[in-house]
């Protein structure tokens, strides 16, 4: 009556007890303990598939890749350098790994995926060569003829890189994902693609193998930059 607001009713276990203080202090300790410890076995997991899944990419890879040959100087060490990329590229893929300036979870994914379809590739190739198949086609031959095997390694490596890595980007926008820049996509799939080509080129000389090399490194940035040209004319038009 006097205008002042009417006394709220005090709730009958405030102030709590040291015991119930104690009791929630705890509690959230446990809690926070319990997290921890869920967060641990993940990573421990999802490292563990990145181990097995590398080692056993590197193997089937090793295989599918090596054709004919039979130096094994070029099998055991493709074989080592491919096992030990594809555990950081499925970790970094698998925790999403990433820096202030690159995605390399991302870019992990993005390589793993050209991988996967130079793969499928390699697969249906009716040539244990993929290279010795190039050269059997209309471009292949024509590149042949106007400038050699130097010539037609350089250009299969950029058609065949630049192919891997626009479908690459496709696929991944496909599935939902935003993609950033392309220069760390293409430097993990070309990586990724040394060794194989190291393997199809082991009976052709040193310089084939590097212009193959560097084809594969201006096809990948292409693909991957014209993969993102597109899936952002796609998002706009949506």
């Amino acid at each position: 009556m006097n205008g002042e607001p009417p006394a709220q009713p005090r709730e009958p276990n405030w102030p709590p007890s040291p015991e119930a203080l104690r009791e929630g202090v705890r509690a959230g300790i446990v809690g926070a303990l319990n997290e921890e410890e869920r967060r641990a076995s993940a990573l421990v997991r999802r490292l563990a598939a990145a181990g097995a899944a590398g080692i056993a990419a590197s193997v089937a890879l090793t295989l599918l890749f090596a054709g004919r040959t039979d130096h094994a100087t070029h099998l055991a060490i493709c074989g080592a350098v491919w096992a030990g990329l594809l555990v950081e590229c499925f970790a970094f893929a698998l925790l999403r790994v990433r820096t202030p300036r690159i995605p390399l979870g991302q870019a992990a994914a993005l390589g793993l995926v050209g991988l996967g379809l130079a793969s499928i590739v390699a697969l249906f190739c009716p040539d244990p060569h993929t290279w010795h198949w190039w050269n059997s086609t209309t471009l292949g031959s024509v590149t042949l003829t106007m400038g050699g095997d130097l010539g037609s390694a350089l250009c299969f490596g950029l058609c065949s890189a630049l192919f891997l890595g626009f479908g690459a980007t496709l696929v991944v926008t496909w599935r939902g994902g935003r993609l950033g820049r392309p220069g760390p996509s293409a430097m993990v799939l070309t990586l990724l693609l040394t060794p194989a080509v190291i393997l199809q080129a082991s009976d052709a000389s040193l310089a084939v193998m590097a212009l193959w090399g560097a084809g594969t490194a201006v096809g990948a940035h292409l693909g991957f930059g014209a993969g993102l040209l597109l899936a952002s004319a796609l998002r706009r038009a949506t």
